[in-house]
């Protein structure tokens, strides 16, 4: 019964994020200077985006793992921070003042998802795409989506950029929720 309430809320949070869209935090030049409101990034095996052990380094991958909101942690913690330069375009932001970032600015299928220094780069500004069933594809500036590779249920997956297939591909569809 909790959990059957807990996704619920879960999904009228994402509901409200989807209808509301991502304006919820202020909309600055340098996206990295802020402290919005977080969410959890929920991937289609009900576990959540996070940054691989906590770690506050460069280069640490995002992966998909068990949600630990509940119990206080924070690696699996994000803020969609808009640009104002930019229209539509986010900076996902870790809980170490880090954001997410196609890995060296690369635009092939497979590059991996990692935390970096925040700047206005281009392989760090991602736009969502709100689905009809209450979800999210987030794209990256190649205009190739935010992935779990290989479609693994399983802690510790890849999150990695792969062209968008836009056929009901679960592993492309996020619930993002506070």
């Amino acid at each position: 019964m909790h959990f059957a309430a807990k996704n619920g809320l879960r999904t009228l949070a994402a509901l409200a994020v989807m209808t509301t869209g991502v304006l919820t935090a202020p909309v600055v030049a340098n996206a990295a200077t802020v402290a919005p409101s977080t969410h959890t990034i929920e991937t289609f095996a009900g576990k959540c985006l996070n940054v691989n052990g906590a770690s506050t380094d460069d280069g640490a991958a995002i992966i998909q793992y068990t949600c630990n909101v509940d119990n206080g942690y924070t690696n699996d913690q994000f803020a969609l921070v808009p640009f104002q330069d930019s229209g539509d375009q986010i900076q996902i932001q870790t809980f170490a003042d880090k954001c997410l970032d196609v890995e060296g600015g690369n635009r092939n299928d497979w590059a991996r998802i990692i935390q970096y220094t925040c700047s206005a780069s281009e392989n760090q500004r991602f736009t969502l795409t709100h689905l009809p069933n209450g979800k999210a594809q987030i794209k990256t500036f190649a205009g190739k989506c935010v992935n779990v590779a290989s479609m693994n249920p399983a802690n510790f997956a890849s999150i990695i950029q792969y062209t968008c297939q836009n056929n009901g591909s679960v592993n492309e569809e996020f619930i993002i929720s506070r």
